[in-house]
């Protein structure tokens, strides 16, 4: 595993106790950290500009509703300004206003454009992977219990799962890893291949895999040496 760490998406347990993590793809996590990094660039482009607006001339004469956007450039957001772009090509401003918004909607176009690319790539890829696991797993079991962590017993006290605490924005890992897409190929891989799969905890089902979705920043963290 390399530096940038490894997303847990789930945990096999069988009726001994031996458990298996599923592991999604660092290519996959790579790709989507990557397309983070180009929405970042994106809201600072925005706010970058929002800031050189508040210190340039307004034009003259400006419709009602240009006025109010300039006057509330703090709250504004991206459609906020290609609305106030939109209203400075209408009336055929030429002022420095104009060339700033022009500028950032070009930069913002291809920040976001390469983001929804990477986007369709990533959830593509990560498709393709949960349906691997889940015939994989019918392959391996004919009887399958699938839990959440909240169908799991919890103490008062519990301390937060593996003994460590969360890296901040955890759970924007969870919506990437989407366990409940991956209950979708696994309930039609199933319906395919006849094997049982039901939900709670079921002990006797001898298997049992649960969504114990964690990131892991380094090897040691996942036990390893």
């Amino acid at each position: 595993m390399g530096s940038d760490g490894q997303l847990r998406i789930g945990v096999l347990v069988d009726s001994t106790g031996r458990e298996e993590a599923l592991y999604l793809p660092e290519k996959i996590l790579t790709v989507w950290r990557y397309k983070r990094a180009l929405q970042s660039k994106a809201d600072h482009c925005l706010e970058e500009t929002k800031e050189l607006l508040r210190h340039v001339p307004q034009p003259t004469p400006l419709p009602p509703t240009a006025q109010s956007l300039f006057a509330h450039l703090r709250a504004a957001r991206a459609p906020g300004l290609w609305h106030l772009l939109q209203l400075l090509e209408e009336i055929g401003a030429t002022e420095e206003a104009l060339g700033v918004l022009r500028r950032w909607a070009d930069r913002s176009t291809k920040l976001l454009r390469e983001a929804r690319g990477l986007e369709r790539r990533y959830f593509g890829h990560r498709d393709w992977f949960y349906r691997n696991v889940a015939l994989e797993l019918c392959r391996r079991y004919r009887h399958l219990a699938v839990t959440t962590t909240e169908d799991l017993p919890v103490t008062a006290g519990q301390e937060p799962e593996g003994g460590h605490t969360q890296p901040q924005g955890a759970a924007t890992y969870r919506q990437l890893a989407a366990f409940s897409r991956f209950l979708v190929f696994l309930q039609e891989t199933a319906a395919k291949t006849g094997t049982e799969v039901v939900k709670g905890h079921w002990p006797q089902y001898g298997v049992t895999l649960t969504n114990r979705s964690e990131v892991f920043a380094d090897p040691v963290q996942r036990g390893e040496s």
